[in-house]
């Protein structure tokens, strides 16, 4: 029942950005904490996301795993690896470009206000229907607890990146790659030492929070 649940849940989300995805090659172990997701690509639209002036030509990624330690959140983290990810990707014609000029600081400013009077409401609403509800607004304190703790130390790897870029326009056609045999981020101290980080505690909640960011060839 919750590996149907959790595997409609990342259908739902994953298949956005995710085509390929279904039961077959998506593998849920819940109380072991383990997610398998085998041979998939990327949505053809996915750039559309973030407004880049690139389409997606073809991709393909080998597994994706997700590790979750439901019997240790508050102490040990949530792992994601990424697994043989391969694009290749060309610029759009230029007739075809439909992205927004996010580079007017005044418009930037305004996405920014907006985007805080969002959250600002939100949490007033969630105060409000918590407020004559003790056990939930302390159960709800809890989960903000854990999730904080989740997002602090969440755990990042791709092994085995290849991105191609071909420009098919004009009569300038070129393509060029770039491969990248290891990325990592991970939760660190101030000596940038591998540690697990809680903020939720009294005496680090004002504690920045410290990444690291590892590259291999």
């Amino acid at each position: 029942m919750f590996e149907s649940l959790l595997e409609k849940i990342l259908q739902s989300k994953l298949g956005k950005y995710l085509d390929g995805l279904d039961e077959k090659n998506l593998n849920v172990g819940i109380w072991s904490g383990n997610v398998e997701i085998e041979n998939v690509s990327l949505k053809p639209t996915i750039f559309d996301f973030f407004h880049l002036p690139i389409k997606l030509l073809y991709s393909s990624i080998a597994r994706i795993s997700l590790k979750i330690p439901w019997k240790n959140l508050s102490s040990s983290p949530v792992e994601i690896v990424i697994e043989k990810v391969l694009a290749i990707v060309s610029p759009k014609e230029e007739k075809d470009w439909t992205f927004t000029d996010y580079n007017k600081i005044n418009q930037r400013f305004q996405l920014l206000a907006d985007y805080s009077n969002e959250i600002f409401e939100k949490l007033l609403a969630r105060e409000k229907a918590l407020e004559n509800k003790g056990s939930d607004k302390k159960e709800a304190g809890y989960m903000d607890k854990i999730v904080l703790k989740v997002l602090d130390n969440l755990q990042i790897t791709i092994k085995s990146i290849h991105i191609r870029v071909e420009n098919l326009i004009g009569n300038n056609k070129y393509s060029l790659g770039m491969t990248l045999n290891f990325l990592s981020i991970h939760a660190t101290n101030e000596k940038w030492e591998k540690k697990f980080i809680d903020r939720t505690d009294s005496k680090n909640e004002n504690l920045p929070s410290y990444k690291i960011l590892l590259l291999n060839n």
